[in-house]
């Protein structure tokens, strides 16, 4: 599942909830305030954080490079992860210390168990599927 695919899908949950709510009260929900509803409940996209040093913590000795010519990761192990271009838009998972890029998943691959993480062209938004938690850092 892509980073993608997992926004749509949060965002259609949220936007349920939000529609219900509204139709409880006897509001009629329109497409845009549909789609402005969701996104703006979303908590991690507003979660900025702030970097040091230009790197970014993601979890516990898990961090995200922001001053590299590519997309890069310091793993808890140690290892370090490259991947495209910083220029080019990357969305990877992390599951048990491995990096996996989202066509490329594993056979017993479990998305609560993981942390997502996306390289934008101006940010990098990571989202741990277990605690429902995350943030962005800007580049």
């Amino acid at each position: 599942m892509t980073l993608q695919r997992l926004l749509m899908a949060a965002t259609a949950c949220t936007a349920l909830f939000v529609s219900c709510s509204n139709h409880a009260e006897g509001k009629r929900m329109t497409a845009e305030a549909f789609e402005v509803s969701a996104i703006d409940h979303l908590p991690f996209q507003k979660n900025q954080c702030l970097s040091k040093g230009g790197m970014g913590i993601v979890a516990k000795r898990f961090f995200v490079v922001l001053r590299s010519d590519r997309n890069e990761l310091i793993l808890p192990d140690g290892k370090s992860w490259t991947g495209r271009a910083a220029s080019e838009r990357e969305c990877v998972f992390v599951l048990r210390g491995k990096v996996f890029p989202a066509g490329q998943l594993p056979k017993d691959f479990r998305l609560e168990k993981s942390v997502v993480i996306s390289f934008e062209d101006e940010k990098v938004t990571f989202f741990e599927c277990n605690s429902l938690s995350g943030g962005f850092y800007k580049r």
